[in-house]
């Protein structure tokens, strides 16, 4: 099959604090659309002698069957930067409105909403950083949980009056 996804966002972010503490708020627009192809061979498009010629599935999802619906994502985050370490801290749900995926709007249909908690930190030294993230998704009665680090050194800082650019290596690690 083939999905394309166009999507639209929006998001500000307000100084609560003269220590760079914010808060941010977003909204994005996801348009999908997902049309299955009709390559390979199915059991439908076989006889006791193999492949019938020219035989088009007769289950819709893979006889090119196409379907679209567009769903509406929102979050809001708490984060600081300084020059020693930066954090965050967010909440967010994808598919807020339900959309239907497919064309008979039937219930069984509906996406339900994906809730989200997401955190992470960076730990900045001279010549090294360390970020650390974290993520819980939600999504009806199944939970992802993902974590993740990396680790940069940096060789070279970039310098903006000869307008060098800095040199780093970084390894990193997700599960």
């Amino acid at each position: 099959y083939k999905t394309t996804v166009g999507l639209l966002g929006l998001s500000y972010a307000k100084l609560l604090s003269n220590n760079n503490l914010y808060a941010s708020v977003g909204f994005q627009g996801a348009f999908t659309n997902t049309k299955y192809g009709a390559e390979g061979l199915f059991p439908d498009q076989m006889d006791a002698n193999g492949p019938i010629p020219n035989s088009i599935s007769n289950d819709p999802l893979r006889a090119g069957r196409t379907f679209k619906y567009f769903g509406l994502n929102a979050g809001f985050s708490i984060f600081k930067n300084s020059n020693t370490a930066d954090w965050f801290f967010g909440v967010s749900v994808k598919e807020v409105n339900k959309p239907f995926t497919e064309s008979t709007n039937s219930e069984l249909f509906k996406l339900a909403p994906t809730w989200g908690l997401q955190a992470g930190a960076k730990l900045k030294g001279d010549q090294s950083n360390l970020d650390l993230t974290a993520a819980l998704n939600k999504k009806a009665n199944a939970s992802e949980y993902l974590v993740g680090a990396a680790y940069n050194f940096l060789f070279a800082s970039a310098d903006p009056e000869s307008g060098s650019e800095g040199s780093s290596i970084g390894l990193g690690c997700s599960y």
